[in-house]
């Protein structure tokens, strides 16, 4: 897209309060880009002010936060395999090794060069930085060299040291901070783009400083240097904040960073006042983001993980230094705990609907990519929390550099909660069905945050399904952001999703790559959690110009298999898609036109089954150029071809579309011997269950559910 299309679309997604706010700020860059070229000495005094206007003594010569002796112990004691992943992290990131989302592990000479994107071997210029047009630049992916600027190897390599006492670890820390601060003019090139990725690179930059207190490395005007840089952070994300339709995740991050300053540099003139308005502001924010059922409000499992991972830093800094943590963010993180273990049961993997970029606020391991079940322990350590303590199954290194013994204690004596069963997240929108064998997500949600939605898919209804810890039916992922807008555009388009597209195109409109013009709206219609069913629909084709409804029920039989049955309805022809991706690791074939096989080394794993009214065919595609279809994304910038299995038709009026799907484990192949009949508002549907043959019948107004055996006069079960 164009910037002027882009910049059309994205002024119609605003407010007039927010347009005359960023009128506003505007002009305020323009005058900073001014001076800067008329009134260079007027400039400088305002960004590099006499230092004992900006700071006082060390408020201390020993660490405030919890990058610490004795966390380091405690990790040591509890958690030695975690050592060596940490040190060996931190070896790679001695050797100029960097490995950031798909692309290929790169090697940088120090003193390393912030600015140049390693792939194309460009620099991004040195102007001012929320006028680089990084949206619409050839230069390289601003993902990348972000993710490089954020410096997040600098508090891994503080723990490598703190860890091993080896110095070779301490000396890359402080020389890499340093020729960081000693090249980067403030406001100036990709690093100052906005005041989110200052804020990541503040809390790493905040965290180093503070766990070098009274050490010899960081003395005289080493630290001088430091500090008026956590200051022009400080100042710089006060001044590009992101607010009214861009305060997503990036607003609680900016908010943290300022908090994480606060807290942990305390000597910064304006600390206290800079700590209590932060975290007055994240108290309503927090309460904003994270929903009463504890679900995001960006309908992103991986951002939701994210904004607790933040917090959780706050938190570990606030609990170290001896302050209170306020009862909002303790609510919030509480209620985050709630939906995590409702949404992951034992030996399940991670949801992954909506946008993922791999963010974290802070490494505590070896490991580059964030882990839901690192964030639980940390949770569980602060909290308490039964829930969390289950998903993480053992002490991480988060929860003991974060919280230390104390941490580790109130972990080990808080007992595991049980597995949960069917749930309902009401103000998210989605429904866990289990039966044993199997959890089935289906999201009966809405499409993201805010009038962007920018991190959220256009999956309405969307089932994935997973058994035994093994994904079969999948979200496919993000594909990408910045690198390849065909893959951004198609992998969080509604084709890709295991839900229904009509005439190929998505449910609701995209403005961009981080923005949707029009929304589809989705609720449910019936959640029974006691009986495993549920029925939900949406409106996102009335926008057609042949107006088309879907409404979708699903049942998860106690004995095995889950039915999925779509109602659409239409005047006039369309092209109805109702798709099943699959995990890549599985390879499928169709046993018969509307049977699908699915195996896992060979082994039987999946089985799908399809009957319509009127007739359709049953296809699969796997790693499709032209369209895109068939792939799979396990982590942003990166695909891999995958089976997708598809049913269509081409059809005016009323469409009856049943799946059956199996999950299956040491056993043969079932015989579904499926069959659809429909009457009015009803479908009735009878299919092979194990020894049983079943019949569902399904009411779409009102909406009604009936389970029973062919051979039964009456039914079994009633919803």
């Amino acid at each position: 897209m164009q910037r002027g299309a882009w910049l059309a679309l994205r002024l119609r997604a605003m407010g007039p309060s927010e347009i005359r706010a960023r009128a506003g700020r505007e002009l305020g860059r323009g005058a900073d880009t001014l001076e800067r070229r008329l009134a260079r000495s007027s400039w400088d005094r305002r960004w590099h002010p006499q230092f004992d206007r900006i700071a006082t003594a060390p408020a201390s010569t020993r660490p405030l936060g919890f990058l610490t002796v004795q966390c380091a112990a405690e990790v040591k004691t509890r958690i030695p395999a975690a050592v060596d992943g940490i040190c060996s992290a931190a070896e790679r990131a001695v050797a100029g090794d960097f490995q950031f989302f798909g692309y290929d592990a790169v090697r940088l000479e120090r003193p390393l060069d912030f600015t140049r994107d390693p792939f194309s071997g460009r620099s991004w210029p040195e102007r001012f930085g929320p006028w680089i047009d990084y949206r619409h630049s050839e230069i390289g992916d601003p993902k990348w060299i972000w993710e490089l600027n954020r410096c997040q190897h600098l508090p891994l390599l503080i723990e490598a040291w703190l860890l091993s006492q080896d110095e070779r670890f301490l000396d890359c820390a402080v020389r890499d901070l340093t020729d960081w601060i000693d090249t980067h003019t403030v406001g100036r090139g990709i690093a100052w783009a906005n005041g989110f990725e200052a804020a990541l690179r503040a809390m790493s930059f905040a965290a180093c400083y503070d766990a070098l207190r009274g050490s010899d490395r960081l003395t005289g005007a080493a630290q001088d240097a430091v500090l008026l840089s956590l200051w022009q952070h400080a100042r710089w994300i006060s001044r590009e904040p992101s607010t009214h339709s861009s305060a997503n995740n990036h607003r609680i991050g900016e908010l943290v960073g300022l908090a994480v300053i606060g807290v942990l540099v305390p000597e910064l003139r304006g600390a206290r006042a800079l700590l209590h308005r932060s975290l007055d502001e994240l108290s309503v924010e927090v309460d904003r983001q994270i929903r009463p059922d504890g679900t995001s409000a960006e309908q992103s499992f991986a951002y939701h993980v994210f904004v607790v991972d933040l917090l959780l830093m706050l938190v570990g800094a606030l609990t170290a230094s001896g302050r209170e943590v306020p009862e909002p963010l303790r609510s919030a993180l509480t209620r985050s705990a709630d939906a995590f273990a409702l949404q992951v049961s034992d030996n399940e993997p991670s949801p992954t609907y909506g946008d993922d970029d791999e963010g974290r606020a802070f490494r505590y391991d070896g490991g580059d990519r964030p882990d839901v079940r690192s964030v639980a322990a940390a949770l569980a350590a602060f909290l308490g929390h039964a829930g969390a303590r289950r998903v993480a199954g053992s002490l991480q290194p988060a929860a003991a550099w974060l919280f230390g013994g104390e941490g580790a204690a109130r972990f080990d004596t808080t007992p595991p909660g049980l597995p949960p069963g069917n749930a309902f997240l009401p103000d998210g929108g989605l429904v866990a069905l289990r039966n044993g064998k199997c959890r089935v997500l289906f999201d009966v949600g809405p499409l993201g945050y805010g009038p962007l939605a920018a991190h959220g898919h256009a999956d309405a209804l969307e089932v994935t399904l997973a058994q035994n810890g093994i994904e079969l039916v999948v979200d496919p992922g993000v594909g990408s952001y910045f690198g390849h807008p065909d893959w951004r555009s198609a992998f969080r388009g509604t084709g890709f999703h295991p839900t229904v597209a009509v005439d190929a195109s998505d449910q609701s409109e995209s403005g961009g790559p981080f923005l949707w013009r029009r929304h589809a709206t989705t609720h449910a219609e019936l959640v029974d959690l006691e009986h495993g069913v549920a029925i939900g629909q949406h409106d996102g084709y009335a926008r057609l110009r042949d107006t088309v409804s879907h409404v979708r029920a699903v049942a998860v039989l106690p004995d095995g298999p889950v039915l999925v049955v779509d109602r659409l309805r239409a005047r006039a022809e369309h092209r109805f898609s109702q798709g099943w991706p699959l995990h890549p690791r599985l390879d499928a074939r169709l046993a018969a036109p509307d049977v699908l096989h699915a195996t896992d080394q060979r082994e039987p794993r999946f089985l799908a089954a399809f009957a319509s009214l009127p007739a359709g065919h049953v296809e699969l595609v796997r790693g499709q150029e032209q369209p895109l279809c068939g792939w799979w994304s396990e982590r942003l910038e990166a695909r891999q071809a995958a089976w997708h299995c598809r049913w269509q038709t081409d059809a005016a009026g009323l469409i009856t579309v049943v799946a059956l799907l199996y999950a299956l484990q040491d056993e043969p192949w079932p015989d579904p011997a499926i069959s659809l009949a429909t009457s009015g508002e009803d479908a009735r549907v009878e299919f092979n269950a194990g020894h049983r043959r079943r019949r569902v019948v399904v009411s779409f107004s009102p909406a009604n559910v009936t389970f029973s055996a062919v051979d039964e006069r009456s039914p079994a079960t009633r919803t």
